[in-house]
C-alpha cells in the first residue's frame, strides 16, 4: 500500500521491498501458504549464510535474515491462524472457499506486484555488474 511503489506497479519500494516491517503492509488469510513459504525460506537462507565462511562478519549479518524478522513473520502467521480458529465453522470455510478462489485468480492475473524471494538473491541480484 506504500503509495510510489502501488503508483510503480510494486516495482518502487523506497525501503527495498522491507514489507513485513513496513506500516503500508497488509496480508490476509488468502495468503497464509506464501507466508509459510517465505518462513521456510528465510529459515533456510539463514543457516545457509550462517554456514558459510566465505563471508566477513558484517557481511554476513547483512545478509542474513533477522531474528526480528522471522519473529515477526512467525507472529503474523499465528495472528492469521488464530483469528482463523476463532470463527464458525461455517465461516471458516467461506474464508477458504474465497481464499482459494483468490489464489486462483491470482495465478492467471497479474497484479504487477513482486513475488517475495529469497533476501540473500535479492541481496546478490542487487549488487551483480
Amino acid at each position: 500500500m506504500e503509495p510510489s511503489n502501488v503508483k510503480a506497479g510494486g516495482h518502487a519500494c523506497p525501503f527495498r521491498f522491507r514489507c513485513l516491517g513496513c506500516g503500508h503492509f497488509r496480508t490476509d488469510a488468502s495468503y497464509l501458504p506464501e507466508l509459510k513459504d517465505y518462513l521456510a525460506t528465510l529459515l533456510r537462507d539463514r543457516e545457509r549464510v550462517l554456514a558459510t565462511g566465505e563471508l566477513d562478519s558484517w557481511a554476513r549479518a547483512e545478509a542474513a535474515p533477522s531474528e526480528t524478522e522471522i519473529g515477526k513473520l512467525r507472529q503474523l502467521i499465528h495472528r492469521v491462524e488464530d483469528s482463523m480458529d476463532e470463527l464458525t465453522d461455517e465461516d471458516r470455510e467461506q474464508i477458504k472457499e474465497a481464499a482459494t478462489a483468490l489464489r486462483r485468480t491470482r495465478q492467471v492475473v497479474d497484479l504487477g506486484m513482486p513475488v517475495i524471494g529469497s533476501f540473500v538473491d535479492q541481496t546478490r541480484n542487487e549488487h551483480r555488474p
